[in-house]
């Protein structure tokens, strides 16, 4: 039972000791936080960041893909917000400093205004007429 008991409260973790080696230990997992707190964490500067990141970003990438849905059709202008969003959720993974972070993720905000109003699109052109507007309300 000791066993069982240790896959969820210890992790094995692996570092490099001061003789240059390899050695493997186990150590306490961290006690998780509660969102709520951590959110009251934040500056107001975070929060301004967080709601322009949001709202202008995501509004100019509504605007030119939506521009692109109306001229190519629904299809491509999704083919390539999916590649792009897809390229820079890895690359957010890479990202080294804060600055880099939100740099991508506001072309990442970019890609997803721009999948949001095309989706939406398609979505609407498969409802009954009379439904649409009240259907695109609640979407």
């Amino acid at each position: 039972m000791g066993a069982v008991k240790s896959l969820f409260t210890r992790e094995k973790i692996t570092i490099v000791n001061e003789n240059g080696e390899l050695e493997e230990k186990f150590a306490d997992y961290e006690p998780l936080h509660n969102p709520i707190s951590l959110l009251r964490e934040l500056t107001f500067k975070n929060w301004i960041f967080f709601i322009v990141g949001l709202a202008v970003f995501r509004s100019v990438g509504a605007a030119i893909f939506g521009v692109f849905g109306d001229l190519y059709g629904r299809k491509w202008p999704m083919v390539v917000n999916m590649i792009l969003i897809g390229g820079l959720q890895v690359a957010t993974a890479f990202a080294s400093t804060y600055s880099q972070f939100l740099a991508v993720r506001a072309l990442f905000g970019i890609g997803m205004g721009g999948v949001w109003g095309n989706a939406i699109a398609m979505a609407l052109e498969s409802m009954p007429t009379r439904l649409r507007g009240i259907m695109s309300a609640i979407l």
